[in-house]
């Protein structure tokens, strides 16, 4: 489930149309199968009036899983729902672990474009260090 919130939007803030076209596109092409449900909550009465004038053109299985501005206690639990949208759960972003990955991922990569013994050779070519490419075969050099 994914919670859109356009609280914090002004009228000179507010996403373009051809912004929310953009989001609508990726919802319904990329994430059809993966999608639970697509809440939008806070919707300016601009793009309530766009969605509500596309809905009918939406792929079905994407128009099912969306809701505009709905009653949030309707789809989430209480217990479930943030804080921040009325509900009990006190979320608290711990970057930690996160960063831990983050980390990793980084030396896994930099190991092995620069520093894993298969990479490009002094000619330009992919290759194990210290092999030379002679018409198609591999000798040691």
């Amino acid at each position: 489930m994914i919670i859109v919130d356009y609280k914090s939007t002004t009228l000179r803030t507010n996403p373009s149309i051809s912004v929310a076209r953009k989001v609508l596109t990726i919802l319904q092409h990329h994430y059809v199968e993966t999608l639970g449900r697509a809440i939008v909550v806070n919707l300016p009465m601009i793009l309530s009036f766009f969605y509500k004038g596309i809905a009918p053109f939406l792929d079905p299985v994407t128009r099912d899983k969306m809701r505009f501005n709905p009653d949030l206690f309707e789809l989430v639990p209480r217990e479930q729902l943030d804080a921040d949208f009325g509900g009990e759960h006190e979320y608290e972003f711990e970057p930690e672990p996160y960063w831990d990955q983050l980390i990793e991922y980084v030396i896994m990569l930099v190991w092995s474009l620069f520093l894993s013994p298969l990479s490009f050779t002094h000619d330009g070519r992919w290759g194990s260090h210290g092999t030379v490419h002679q018409q198609g075969m591999r000798h040691r050099a």
